[in-house]
């Protein structure tokens, strides 16, 4: 199934950041902007490998690009007043990602991951 998220895409102090609203805890960094739209989408597609090995349901895209840009402008101000600063321009870029969640998709485009249970273990001496 094809599913289609908002990433948003920041320029933080010191590297490139994306995330997207729809997939709680769905982030990654990167040099520039080529990497970091590499980045994301494989994270989007990991992240919605481990729901799925957790018996999990993806979450649906609800998140526009006009809320996105909302959503992140609040909570950029919020952050760079704390921090004293100015928010940098562009302070963000936000564009729609299709990405196939189903399984079979998941194992086209980057190989499955090992089911939880089958995580090899290290030990410590």
């Amino acid at each position: 199934m094809r599913r289609t998220y908002a990433v948003i895409y920041e320029n933080g102090p010191n590297n490139l950041s994306a995330y997207v609203p729809d997939l709680p805890g769905c982030v990654t960094v990167g040099a520039s902007l080529e990497e970091i739209r590499t980045n994301i989408k494989e994270a989007i597609t990991f992240h919605i490998d481990l729901l799925l090995q957790h018996g999990e349901s993806i979450p649906e895209p609800r998140t526009s690009i006009q809320e996105a840009l909302d959503l992140h402008g609040e909570n950029l101000l919020d952050y760079y007043e704390k921090l004293g600063e100015t928010v940098p321009e562009p302070p963000a870029i936000v564009e729609l990602m299709d990405v196939d969640s189903s399984p079979d998709g998941i194992q086209r485009e980057y190989g499955h991951l090992l089911p939880v249970t089958q995580v090899p273990r290290t030990s410590t001496v």
